[in-house]
Formats: structure tokens, sequence, C-alpha cells
């Protein structure tokens, strides 16, 4: 994950600052800068705040755009400076789980913020939900664990 993080970045650098000669000649792709604001906190299943979970906002303007930031103590995010549009917003915590602003329960795709120019959007949630599991013992009929069944 940190790999493609890290190469994902050195793209963006790299198309962001084109070079020609050893010089920066400009941004070749910018994102335009608003005044609005998108904040609000992630959540255990249980309810409780999580604390360093990844939050991951996609703005889906020209360029297509993302930010991430990392929950606090409280479990608290905010993302400044945004320009008007539709945005999607997601978070996950390894052993927390994931979630999507706006899935119905079970669902990977759910509904877009729509935010108007400096508008201060607040107080959303997102709840964590853990993928589901089995783990058990296969059995033959005398109860004894099945050779090869793992």
């Amino acid at each position: 994950m940190l790999k493609r993080i890290i190469v994902a970045g050195a793209w963006m650098l790299t198309a962001a600052f084109a070079q020609v000669g050893g010089q920066p000649r400009g941004p070749a792709m910018t994102t335009p800068v608003g005044t609005g604001t998108i904040s609000g906190k992630v959540l255990a299943a249980e309810g409780g705040p999580v604390r360093k979970a990844a939050v991951f906002l996609l703005w889906n303007g020209t360029p297509r755009s993302t930010a991430t930031a990392i929950t606090d103590g409280a479990g608290q995010f905010r993302f400044d400076a945004l320009p008007p549009g539709d945005y999607d917003l997601r978070s996950s915590r390894e052993g927390f789980g994931s979630a999507v602003f706006g899935a119905t329960e079970g669902s990977l795709i759910g509904k877009p913020i729509r935010l108007a120019s400096g508008e201060q959007r607040s107080g959303i949630v997102l709840t964590l939900v853990r993928a589901a599991s089995i783990a058990g013992v296969v059995r033959d009929v005398d109860g004894e664990p099945l050779p090869g069944a793992d």
C-alpha cells in the first residue's frame, strides 16, 4: 500500500510540475481552490470514535482530484479549501472495516456529497463496518476433523 502511495505521489508531482531544461514551467494541471469545507467523524460499528482512520475524498470535477486525511484522537476529520462540486467520501481502518458515505448496508456504492460554493458541510458520520468471515472446523460423521478440508 505504501509503495502505491509513493508511486502515485511521484506521478502527481511529475504531472503538476513538468520540467523543461531543468526549470519548472508551472502546473500542468491545477485543481481549483475554493472555500468549502467537509468535516465529520469516523465511528466504529460499536459507536466509539476511530482514531487514525484514513478518510478519502474524491472530487468529481475536472481534473478529478483526491485528498486524504487521518482522523484525530476523537475520530474527527476535515477537508478545507474545497471548490464546489460533487465529492465521494470513504474511510477505512484495518481491524475496524470501511465505510462509504451514503451507502446502504452491504453496498460499496454511496451517494456523492454536493457542495455549493463556500458551503461548510459538517457533522458527517462514517460508521466503519467489518467484512464478514466464517471460521471453523469441518468434521466427519464421527465428529473428527476432516483431513485436507482446510
